[in-house]
């Protein structure tokens, strides 16, 4: 907080009277209003800053008590609390306005009438969002009629997946879910729930809910957002998840856009394929998912180095099919897919093992070692520096039936493409080094591609030091 802010708010806040609740109750947003800030910024008199953070909240949630016991300040009050967007107290105020002795149908058309009323600005749902939760708390019973009467109003309809986030969904807020979907509830509310609120969810409810959710236009992805926060929290739990939300998982990895339309998460998507798609259950539902990104990607629907992740799993998860779907040609193309580890965004086969690999391009030794030879990077890495010739590559050459053809183009094999000046060089210069090693090698076409290229290496780094030195000059 800006040097001097802090202070006047504490001086206003010790100026006011004791029953001046109107004017308490706007101090204890004020600084939300102005920045985000907290009354209780930094740490307290103790220095504890956990502590201040919960005596902030605990201050809020009292005024939210307050406000029950005076209908007028509460009137004038609400419609400045849901206009702050960004208020972090107003979860705790709408905990207090549960807490009092009034009516909680009342207090909740209050709330949603206050709501409704909010004209220049998006109004602020967490204090609805608190105040359910509160009445949960005593009567969980009583939260859900409230949500379950919520469902006709168009204003409140939108907020259901939210609201009901905070009960838990369990098998009866899942029930009411899926009466939303009937209502109209948008499709993208649902994120609402890809929290913890689906931690502990019956797996048998929430299958059919997220086959419902991803019925919708736009839901597929949804529903998987909600099924990765699922599994997630049980791995996290070290506990089993079901079998029918795998099969659901398979169905809905098989009709994901992957990001073409912006919003699929690659780093949940790694999961979601590890569970779903392994093993002989997850073979043809894999292959469904390799083809569909598979034509994503050459459409340029999406970039494959946006799919790490997913990518990354289904080439452990699945490899030989996974192999087929992206390095063999189809009917519309007589290349591969557009994969690459040109920048080491993405290396399709550097997490495949030389056994698997080989027993791959065995299976058509003509015309796979030389796609394979494609595809595979010739020198490993730690971090951006070369450490020798990979192992994995050496052994894949080894049972090339064309060694030679196997190296390939001197250039794509051993150009780095992105350095320049003298770092290209000395690159250049160390890969030589783990290059000379192949002179020693028993067949006679290793030692040929070799011994034909070592020339065009040496001009090639003795350009760049020419062409780096001119550069220099130049600035001289």
């Amino acid at each position: 907080m800006p040097p001097g802010v802090r202070e006047e708010l504490e001086v206003f806040i010790e100026m006011l009277k004791p029953d001046d609740l109107l004017n308490k109750a706007r101090a204890v947003i004020l600084n939300q209003v102005v920045g985000g800030w907290d009354l209780a910024d930094g740490e307290d008199d103790d220095g504890d800053a956990v502590s201040a953070w919960r005596k902030a909240d605990e201050m809020a949630q009292s005024v939210g008590r307050s406000l029950v016991k005076d209908s007028d300040v509460r009137a004038k009050f609400l419609p400045e609390l849901l206009a702050v967007s960004h208020s972090n107290r107003a979860y705790e105020c709408g905990l207090g306005l549960s807490e009092g002795d009034g009516d909680s149908w009342v207090m909740w058309g209050e709330l949603v009438a206050a709501y409704k009323g909010i004209e220049d600005s998006v109004p602020n749902p967490a204090v609805l969002s608190g105040f359910i939760s509160g009445v949960a708390r005593f009567d969980r019973g009583e939260a859900g009629r409230i949500l379950y009467a919520a469902v006709n109003d168009p204003d409140i309809m939108p907020l259901i997946p939210y609201l009901e986030a905070r009960l838990g969904v369990d098998e009866v807020v899942i029930s009411r879910l899926r009466r939303a979907i009937n209502f109209g509830v948008d499709v993208w509310s649902f994120r609402y729930i890809a929290n913890g609120s689906v931690s502990d969810s019956p797996s048998g409810p929430l299958a059919e809910l997220l086959l419902d959710i991803a019925g919708m236009s736009g839901g597929v992805d949804v529903a998987l957002d909600v099924l990765h926060m699922h599994f997630y929290s049980k791995r996290k739990a070290g506990e089993d998840v079901s079998g029918g939300l795998i099969s659901v998982g398979r169905i809905l990895l098989s009709r994901s856009g992957y990001g073409s339309d912006g919003r699929f998460c690659d780093f949940g998507a790694e999961l979601l394929i590890d569970l779903c798609l392994e093993g002989g259950e997850g073979r043809i539902a894999a292959g469904i998912v390799c083809q569909r990104i598979r034509s994503l990607i050459d459409s340029y629907a999406v970039n494959s180095r946006d799919l790490v992740h997913t990518l990354t799993a289904l080439f452990r998860v699945q490899p030989f099919i996974a192999l087929d779907a992206f390095l063999l040609p189809d009917d519309s193309s007589d290349e591969g897919c557009l994969l690459s580890d040109e920048l080491g965004v993405f290396a399709p086969c550097g997490g495949l093992d030389a056994v698997t690999l080989l027993q791959w391009a065995n299976s058509d030794a003509d015309s796979r070692y030389s796609i394979l030879s494609s595809y595979l990077t010739m020198f490993d890495k730690n971090g951006d520096e070369d450490t020798g010739v990979s192992p994995i590559f050496m052994a894949v050459m080894e049972q090339s039936p064309d060694k030679k053809l196997f190296l390939g183009d001197f250039w794509d094999r051993i150009h780095p493409r992105s350095w320049s000046g003298t770092l290209l060089g000395d690159v250049l210069l160390r890969r030589k080094q783990h290059l000379l090693k192949l002179l020693e090698h028993s067949d006679e076409n290793v030692r040929e591609w070799l011994i034909e290229n070592i020339p065009v290496l040496d001009r090639w780094v003795a350009d760049e030091r020419e062409r780096f030195k001119e550069i220099e000059e130049s600035f001289e």
